[in-house]
């Protein structure tokens, strides 16, 4: 593992399945990750690479994936509360809902809706 001169990690090797890879990170002035690489054990061959982007507040606004050429964004929004509202890219669109306390309550947009249930504590059910 190698790190920068803010002693964020810049770069490491990983293996999982017999297969070795070195991911390669770049940060913004908040310590965000704004970049990441993965590349063939030699550093030779990008596999793949994904790119974020954030508001003031340091909610993602952007996640670029690509890998094999093929490149697919998503975006997210939030509300005053800085809470996930959704979540869109070339395929759909995931929306959130949530109660008066902030918590969760309702995913929409995929084949299935899901609904979360909280107790009178705030526990998720």
């Amino acid at each position: 593992m190698k790190n920068d001169a803010d002693n964020f990690v810049s770069e490491e090797v990983i293996t999982q399945e017999g297969k070795t890879v070195v991911q390669k990170y770049e940060y913004d002035s908040l310590g965000q990750v704004t970049q990441m690489t993965v590349c063939d054990k030699n550093k030779k061959k990008e596999l793949a690479s994904y790119a974020y982007s954030y508001d003031l507040a340091g909610n993602k606004l952007t996640s670029t994936e690509t890998i094999n050429g093929k490149e697919q964004t998503t975006g997210f929004t939030y509300d005053d509360n800085n809470r996930l509202l959704s979540m869109k890219n070339d395929d759909q669109t995931i929306k959130y809902e949530y109660d008066k306390n902030g918590n969760r309550v309702k995913q929409s947009g995929t084949d299935e809706v899901l609904d979360y249930i909280y107790d009178t504590g705030n526990r998720l059910q």
